[in-house]
């Protein structure tokens, strides 16, 4: 399913596995209870107010997917997420172009905090934006990432730093890494992205301090508690169990 339209459906215990389910999603307050996206390429789709509920997203393509405006509650994610947009709402000038308003104007304006789990995810290159709530976020068990719940608290640090002692690691997370997106002050640090461009542009004398100096800079705003574990794993528990019409499991 190629480009299609889809607009204030609900899904409920379904399985979409492989093939590809993309274009215009959850436009006018969609719903998905119970829904495994299991190996399907959903890369470059466009979504406008889903409600997502105890699904799973597992080794999906979501490249260049705009999750705009959903709502996420016991939902996990496997695999690779990368290249992705987590909106907490939609842009006010999208209004005037809305032809379900004002039957949406109060799920519009609201915003829930993303009850994602991420612990057995690879993320990288993530834009977050639009008031997105991060708060009960479980980041990937690996270590890869830490939450950043105050943006301008995190370039105030690095920006006294940088004054300090100036250093490319520096410029280049207030630059690239720590940019202040639309209407947003909470982020996911990825450390991914930035051994990857370490590894790629840095030049090989610089590469190790460079790696140093990052894990040492984490390490000190973790203990001022400017960067954070997010939510605890045993908090929230996936638990999706989709049962057929005969009583077996899938």
């Amino acid at each position: 399913m190629l480009d299609i339209q889809e607009a204030q459906c609900s899904f409920r215990d379904c399985i979409f596995r492989k093939g590809i389910y993309g274009g215009f999603l959850g436009m006018g307050e969609s719903r998905y209870k119970n829904v495994r996206f299991q190996s399907v390429k959903m890369h470059r789709t466009a979504m406008w107010w889903p409600d997502f509920e105890d699904c799973l997203f597992q080794d999906c393509n979501l490249k260049y997917t705009d999750f705009g405006g959903a709502h996420f509650k016991n939902v996990k994610f496997i695999g690779k997420v990368e290249d992705v947009w987590f909106r907490g709402k939609m842009p006010e000038r999208y209004k005037s172009n809305c032809k379900w308003m004002p039957d949406i104007e109060e799920r519009w304006d609201r915003v829930l905090p993303m009850e994602a789990d991420f612990s057995e995810a690879t993320l990288s290159n993530l834009t977050i934006s639009d008031f997105c709530d991060l708060s009960e976020v479980i980041l990937p068990s690996d270590g890869s990432c830490y939450l950043i719940p105050n943006l301008d608290a995190m370039r105030n640090d690095i920006g006294k730093r940088l004054k300090k002692e100036k250093k490319r690691l520096l410029e280049e997370l207030l630059e690239y890494y720590l940019t202040e997106r639309e209407n947003q002050n909470m982020k996911m640090f990825c450390l991914n992205d930035v051994y990857r461009e370490i590894q790629k542009d840095f030049a090989p004398e610089e590469q190790q301090e460079s790696y140093d100096l990052c894990k040492a800079i984490c390490n000190d705003l973790l203990n001022k508690g400017i960067l954070t574990l997010g939510k605890i794993k045993e908090i929230s528990q996936i638990n999706l169990v989709l049962v057929d019409k005969r009583g077996g499991k899938y």
